[in-house]
């Protein structure tokens, strides 16, 4: 489900939670060493990967929303 908030730059809430959480990620001291640690081994760039936990928190997160 795509909830789109006009109130918000026009985003989707799905875009406003995986922009929350990459917030959280790049303001924690750990992360950016271990989304190193896996963009190395997966052969991708680390910006990806980030990009791709932030959204997978992100669906995470509207599926919760949903069980209310």
């Amino acid at each position: 489900m795509k909830l789109f908030n006009p109130g918000i730059n026009g985003m989707y809430l799905r875009d406003f939670f995986a922009s929350a959480a990459l917030t959280g990620f790049l303001s924690s001291n750990a992360w950016p060493r271990c989304a190193e640690n896996s963009a190395e081994e997966h052969r991708i760039e680390k910006s990806t990967l980030m990009a791709m936990a932030a959204y997978d928190f992100a669906d995470a997160m509207m599926v919760e929303r949903e069980k209310e």
